[in-house]
């Protein structure tokens, strides 16, 4: 007669198994894209990010970082959403900055590899999304 108590139990393992390497095996892209950390003056607080942006001038304050450099449209969830001041960007693309969610509003364009330690008057304390590439 088979041993239907094993064969449940191996059956219960294997299904855990399963979902616990699904679980593991999260995708990257997944992940959270947005790191926070504290700005100090120094434009080396953004090394190892792609875009870093600053509430204060001078890359100061309570700033964000970008791992993966991806478009943000819609920053009103962050708490730095209309206080952008200056701009780290160490990728290899252009970012255009817009004054409103989803891509609209003014527009400010920083170029691969640029520093802003003070964006624009028209545009500070304003941003509240962007994108990767040319305005």
């Amino acid at each position: 007669m088979p041993n239907f108590k094993w064969a449940t139990r191996t059956a219960v393992l294997a299904a855990v198994a399963i979902v616990g390497a699904g679980v593991i095996s999260t995708p990257a892209s997944a992940a959270n894209n947005i790191v926070y950390f504290g700005g100090n003056g120094s434009t080396a607080t953004c090394d190892g990010y792609m875009l870093c942006v600053y509430p204060n001038t001078s890359y100061k304050g309570s700033a964000i970082g970008s791992r993966n450099g991806a478009s943000e449209d819609d920053m009103r969830d962050y708490y730095i959403n209309d206080s952008i001041s200056s701009i780290i960007n160490n990728s290899g693309n252009a970012y255009c900055f817009y004054s409103d969610t989803f891509y609209k509003g003014l527009t400010f364009q920083i170029h691969a590899g640029e520093k802003w330690p003070a964006v624009n008057g028209y545009i500070n304390d304003k941003i509240s999304s962007w994108k990767v590439g040319n305005c």
